[in-house]
């Protein structure tokens, strides 16, 4: 078993926004650090002006950021450092 313990700052609060940051540690079954993951993501959605005043990040600074790459690619790059039997718990 495998922990991981994620934060996130997305565009919005509705089903329809999308990351924009990602941010996690992962812990083995013992819950030791193993390692840890920062990345930010180009959205396709606006992002709101209420998320913008909740974590500032505009979307030129979130383009500049993410090297203009969506959260699947960067996702998907990192994926199996957490392997099969794994935990997410989300941290709000």
């Amino acid at each position: 078993m495998q922990y991981v313990i994620l934060d996130t700052e997305t565009t919005g609060l509705t089903a329809m926004d999308e990351v924009i940051q990602f941010s996690c540690m992962y812990l083995d079954e013992n819950f030791r650090l193993k390692g840890l993951e920062d990345f930010y993501c180009m959205p396709t959605a606006e992002i709101s002006a209420g998320a913008m005043a909740v974590h500032h990040l505009s979307l030129d600074k979130v383009r500049k950021l993410s090297g203009q790459k969506f959260f699947e690619e960067k996702f998907s790059a990192i994926q199996e450092k957490f392997g099969k039997d794994c935990t997410f718990i989300n941290y709000s």
